[in-house]
């Protein structure tokens, strides 16, 4: 008995504090829906100062793991060296590299007239021209990894005369040749007695540097041969071409986000079209379409917000935030739908309730719901900040954010458009003109009933939609019904 004496002071307590602040969103609606407008475009405009992280590697490993911290002091102790004595084995990450797989269409590929186009092919990328930002000419050799003050591309060993002469004899050595390992220059090989009698696959793999002064050239170099190698026929002289460069993948991943904007958008306008026809009840006066389409703005605006004020804070955005405002319009929508189901119940009260009594009940019931999911929603994205992942923590960052900023609007902008919305409905003004209705009574004998005139609603019948009441009922009936007891 304590502990529910306990519930139902709380409950009154924070019925009273919620219905209090109703009553006073019901006294000033448009100065809410200024400062909620105002205060998300500020917010808004830290999307200006956006940043994105798009390191595969730095984005899916656990943050600050005791492996990244033994590289960290590996690099440190021993520096980059990758522009005078690169040796591929000192690599303490993939490091910064293009590549290109040559596949024989005719089943083996050690063959000179092969060896020949690939050469081809290899002389193309080392004169692959690109400018860096002061619009200076720069080639693969700008940018390469050396050794010995030569460019280290590994796998240029198979233009060496003495492997062409080891071609014309079938002598060339496997796994070594000439004491270089040559295991990661072909593929699909047939090996027998320490000789190499056919693959299909040779790989070649420029090798960049890594100082950071060379960063933004080199990361210009990929972009160069990414473009060139697409304008190269992919197929030729019996030979398929595949390519890549060290931040293929994370380019890949970071381009589907252009894709994901234009889905959004659809996204959005079929909210908008679901909304507006579930609220809908076809009555001039009642229809509550615009008040949905408030709802869906609300939810927009908060993740537009949202990004803003994490961005500014210095969050990085990760591709995963890309599924964000896909929840918060789910989640947004749903808080909608509940605030008007709250005011659909208080015409079952009283008919003729003062706009500020009722919007002051509908945060009484409504309200509190609303809220108490808001809060299980930020607490749950509030624990996930403390991944050790980052593209979970930031995501976490951004979402809870927004599921924030969701619900103040919904508080704000909303209730305001809806005491907005019952002060029409009050007036039995058109719900689009906004211009006086006539009693619908007097206009059914001159045709004029649709579209023309209406009546106030009187019970929760008159204000919801043919989407609002029949499911409910048939539900109601499905639930009772024996088989769904068992289920």
């Amino acid at each position: 008995m304590g502990c529910l004496s306990c519930y139902d002071k709380i409950d009154r307590v924070t019925g009273r504090l919620f219905g209090q602040y109703g009553a006073f969103v019901a006294r000033n609606p448009w100065t809410l829906i200024a400062i909620s407008l105002i205060g998300n475009v500020l917010l808004g405009l830290g999307v200006t100062r956006i940043e994105i992280e798009d390191d595969i590697e730095l984005l899916y490993t656990p943050y600050n793991s005791q492996s990244s911290q033994d590289r960290t002091k590996v690099q440190t102790l021993f520096g980059d060296v990758s522009a005078k004595n690169f040796y591929p084995q000192s690599q303490t990450g993939t490091g910064s590299h293009g590549d290109i797989i040559f596949q024989s269409t005719d089943g083996c590929i050690i063959s000179l007239s092969h060896i020949s186009h690939i050469k081809t092919m290899y002389d193309k990328v080392l004169n692959i021209t690109f400018a860096d930002k002061n619009n200076n000419k720069l080639r693969y050799s700008d940018v390469c990894a050396k050794r010995n003050g030569y460019c280290f591309v590994t796998g240029d060993i198979i233009f060496t005369p003495s492997f062409k002469l080891s071609i014309l004899s079938n002598n060339i050595t496997y796994p070594l040749f000439e004491n270089v390992s040559v295991k990661e220059i072909f593929g699909n090989v047939e090996v027998e007695n320490g000789t190499l009698h056919n693959a299909t696959l040779i790989k070649l793999r420029f090798n960049l540097r890594e100082d950071a002064k060379s960063i933004e050239n080199v990361k210009l170099w990929m972009k160069s041969f990414l473009a060139q190698m697409k304008t190269m026929p992919a197929s030729r002289s019996k030979t398929e071409i595949i390519f890549a460069h060290s931040n293929s993948l994370s380019d890949e991943i970071s381009s589907n986000l252009d894709d994901d904007i234009l889905l959004f958008a659809l996204t959005f306008v079929f909210i908008i079209l679901y909304a507006s026809f579930a609220t809908a009840n076809w009555k001039c006066i009642s229809d509550k379409q615009n008040l949905a389409k408030a709802g869906v703005l609300a939810t927009l605006l908060s993740i537009l917000g949202s990004i803003g004020l994490v961005s500014s804070c210095h969050v990085k955005f990760v591709t995963i935030v890309g599924v964000m405002p896909f929840l918060i319009l789910g989640i947004g929508v749903d808080d909608m739908f509940v605030l008007l189901s709250g005011l659909a119940e208080t015409y079952d009260e009283s008919p003729k309730m003062e706009i500020e009594e009722r919007i002051s009940n509908v945060m009484k019931s409504s309200g509190v719901g609303i809220t108490i999911t808001t809060l299980t929603d930020i607490i749950a994205f509030f624990v996930g900040t403390s991944s050790s992942f980052l593209s979970v923590k930031n995501f976490c960052i951004f979402t809870g954010a927004a599921v924030l900023l969701c619900y103040l609007n919904y508080v704000t902008l909303f209730m305001a458009c809806m005491t907005l919305h019952e002060q029409r409905v009050a007036e039995g003004k058109h719900c689009c003109s906004n211009k006086k209705v006539k009693i619908e009574k007097e206009e059914i004998d001159k045709g004029k009933s649709i579209m023309c005139s209406g009546a106030k609603p009187m019970c929760r019948e008159d204000i919801e939609g043919p989407m609002e009441k029949y499911p409910q009922k048939f539900i109601a009936k499905i639930v009772l019904m024996k088989p769904a007891k068992v289920v």
